[in-house]
């Protein structure tokens, strides 16, 4: 059941990004999942956005789980990680994209065995780097994305994301559901439509926060970062004020001293570059929506399956069946458990 699930829906996407609600929630062992599971079926491309860090996980002490590639899959990673895996490889291609580990190489295993993934963190390096897996012949290229690198422009590097949920989120059941869902719907926003406000975004983007007017006049705040930049902002808008461009990380805080200055009211929209750049609570969000306005994309995020981890590392776990049921109720696209189970 689970393996028709899985594939039933990978065969439609090329290139997918595993990004993970926290650590420890199953990302690396979601991402093992496919791999196996699709072993034999589709010639295989990895690669990760950024270097995920240190061996041990630093809340645990435990070994990380290691990424098990079978023979003839395309690796994209850093030079270091390839020296110290146990695979026999290929070198193909060896790029001038640096990581901490060293430059990306590109090479073939020619034997299976465990491979740490570090890639570059800039997305046009990514993005080239993914094409060059595909032409290289992986008919799926998998992105391990780590919630450190949630930030990335995972829209503009895939076609689909999986997102991996777990236990090790919290140890409240329905709080680790919630927060899920609340994710996806971030993750699913509504992109903008408007031509000309399209147009003004890819005339300023470099630009952080840009102002929109009904009349499409506009003005560029001059802001080194999103983060704090409510003075700007309250300082600028008015009742012509009808989109704010946000390129970079909104936060609640940002969010709360918006509405709470009671400048904006039900008419301005607040545009994001993707739902993975939103760092905002679900009530934060439905109280923007419901007092002050939208809250709209600039590329949506595919989401297209969930993955689930019962199990904690701190010593709890959940009934399977009772997250299962939880999660499918409120999630409207697949879920399944890659420990085990339906």
């Amino acid at each position: 059941m689970k393996k028709d699930i899985l594939l039933r829906n990978i065969k439609n996407y090329k290139v997918i990004s595993i990004i993970g609600m926290d650590k420890n929630v199953g990302k690396t062992t979601a991402l093992n999942y496919i791999i196996k599971k699709t072993r034999g079926i589709f010639p295989l491309g990895l690669t990760s956005v950024g270097v995920d860090g240190e061996s041990k996980d630093v809340v645990t002490g435990n070994d990380k789980p290691k990424i098990y590639v079978p023979e003839n899959t395309i690796i994209a990673t850093a030079k270091q990680c390839f020296l110290k895996s146990d695979i026999t490889f290929e070198t193909i291609e060896s790029t001038s994209f640096g990581t901490p580990l060293g430059n990306v190489i590109i090479g073939k295993a020619l034997s299976e065995g465990n491979v740490e993934l570090a890639g570059p963190s800039i997305t046009s390096q990514m993005i080239e780097i993914s094409s060059t897996l595909k032409k290289l012949g992986a008919e799926l290229v998998l992105i391990d994305g780590a919630l450190s690198r949630k930030s990335t422009a995972v829209s503009e590097l895939c076609d689909g994301v999986i997102l991996a949920t777990g236990a090790a989120l919290s140890n409240k059941i329905d709080y680790v559901v919630n927060e899920t869902v609340h994710r996806i719907q971030l993750l699913s926003l509504d992109t903008v439509h408007d031509k000309e406000v399209i147009r003004i975004s890819n005339d300023f983007k470099e630009e952080k926060i840009i102002l929109i007017n009904s009349d499409y006049t506009h003005k560029d705040l001059n802001v080194a970062t999103s983060l704090n930049a409510y003075k700007e902002i309250l300082e600028n808008i008015n009742n012509e004020t009808m989109c704010i461009l946000i390129r970079g990380i909104i936060t609640d805080k940002l969010l709360l001293q918006i509405m709470n200055s009671g400048k904006v009211k039900n008419h301005i929209t607040i545009i994001a570059e993707n739902g993975i750049k939103l760092f905002i609570s679900s009530e934060t969000f439905h109280r923007y929506i419901n007092t002050c306005g939208k809250i709209k994309v600039l590329n949506s995020t595919n989401v297209f399956m969930v993955t689930c981890n019962p199990s904690s590392p701190f010593g709890y776990s959940f009934d399977n069946n009772e997250f299962m049921e939880k999660l499918r109720k409120k999630i409207n696209v697949p879920v399944i458990n890659v420990l085990g189970g339906d």
